[in-house]
C-alpha cells in the first residue's frame, strides 16, 4: 500500500485506509497497484482534485480497479467542464454515473 504515498496520496488518507480496510480490502489495494495507480493518474489527469480522489477512495475502492477505457467512455458522455465541476463539488456523483 505505500505506493498509494509514492503517488500522492496524503498520509492520513493511507493511515485511514491501512486502520479502517478489512482483509479483503488490504488485498485488493496491494495487488491491484498497476490499476489503482493508473486510475488515479486518470484522473487527476482529467481535473479531479486530488482531495475528492482521496474520498472517492474511501468510499469506493473498487472504481479504481475499472479500465481506464471503461472510465472514459462513461466521462465521454458528458461536457468534460461540467463533469469536472460537478465531480469537484460532490465525488459521490460518480457513483451515480456508473
Amino acid at each position: 500500500m505505500e505506493y498509494l504515498l509514492e503517488n500522492g496520496i496524503s498520509k492520513e488518507v493511507f493511515e485511514y485506509l491501512k486502520e479502517s480496510c478489512d482483509d479483503f480490502k488490504t488485498n485488493i489495494i496491494e495487488t491491484n497497484e498497476d490499476r489503482i495507480v493508473d486510475v488515479i493518474n486518470y484522473l487527476r489527469d482529467f481535473g479531479i482534485q486530488n482531495e475528492k480522489i482521496e474520498e472517492l477512495l474511501f468510499m469506493n475502492i473498487d472504481f479504481f480497479l475499472k479500465k481506464i477505457s471503461d472510465i472514459e467512455s462513461v466521462f465521454n458522455k458528458y461536457n468534460k467542464d461540467e463533469i469536472v465541476k460537478l465531480l469537484n463539488t460532490d465525488i459521490d456523483l460518480i457513483n451515480r454515473i456508473f
